[in-house]
């Protein structure tokens, strides 16, 4: 993501602002700050730039009501770093740990938020990506509950992708290689990481598959099965496809 005007503080990788840490489970939400041309730019075409940032930042309150259902579990939001991120977390989501993605690809910052998961003395940690606000909550019940008998645990999406993975700290020296080369936004990616993990030896679990919104064409289909009185629900009443409507101010 580029960056706004500005200066954005530049922390080290991971390092993190808010509540104490966990010693158990971590649910580490992926993300970036919702700004208008930089954030759902495959939805813009149909919506407009302010418009597609509005729905994200409603993808982004769902899936963190979501994960709020687990009270036994350390949320945090991982996010490029960005000038105006810190500020707008601490107003909206005051109860998540901020974290800074690692620079580099995707599987970069990925292995970056485990190590710290773990090194912070974790015992099962999950990313969740933030594209599929109409996620069942069990589905991430699910993803921890597989990590008590399994050291890996994939969430497969229809568009070969995955939602989440998660991993158990004892299978970490060996789930590493997972993240190593592995073709990211490709419909390759999950039949890969399977064939990986099976290479690896390693026990692995899968939830059910689920949807990302990304494009247009997905828009019909997350109107159809939102959840009404959700964020995104309110959203979506207010846009229609060419930017028209009100865009919302939290």
């Amino acid at each position: 993501m580029a960056r706004g005007p500005g200066r954005a503080p530049r922390p080290r990788p991971g390092s993190r602002t808010g509540r104490n840490m966990s010693r158990h489970d971590r649910l580490m939400i992926f993300g970036r700050f919702p700004e208008a041309g930089r954030a759902k730019t495959r939805l813009a075409p149909a919506l407009g730039p302010q418009a597609a940032a509005d729905l994200y930042r409603a993808f982004l309150a769902d899936t963190v009501s979501s994960a709020r259902r687990l009270p036994e579990v350390h949320l945090e939001f991982w996010v490029e770093t960005h000038p105006a991120a810190a500020h707008w977390i601490a107003g909206q989501y005051a109860d998540l740990t901020l974290r800074w993605q690692a620079d580099g690809g995707l599987g970069d910052r990925l292995r970056s938020a485990f190590e710290s998961a773990f090194a912070d003395g974790v015992s099962r940690a999950v990313a969740l990506g933030s594209d599929h606000p109409t996620l069942p909550h069990v589905y991430l019940r699910q993803a921890f509950e597989a990590l008590h008998d399994n050291d890996v645990v994939v969430g497969p999406t229809e568009d070969g992708g995955y939602y989440a993975i998660g991993i158990r700290r004892g299978g970490w020296s060996a789930a590493v290689e997972v993240f190593d080369d592995m073709p990211w936004s490709s419909p390759d990616l999950m039949p890969q990481t399977r064939a990986r993990l099976a290479q690896l030896g390693i026990r692995v679990s899968e939830l059910p598959s689920w949807y990302d919104v990304d494009r247009p064409k997905d828009l019909e289909r997350l109107r159809g099965d939102v959840m009404s009185g959700s964020r995104t629900a309110r959203v979506l009443q207010r846009i229609s496809p060419g930017g028209a409507g009100s865009p919302t101010t939290d």
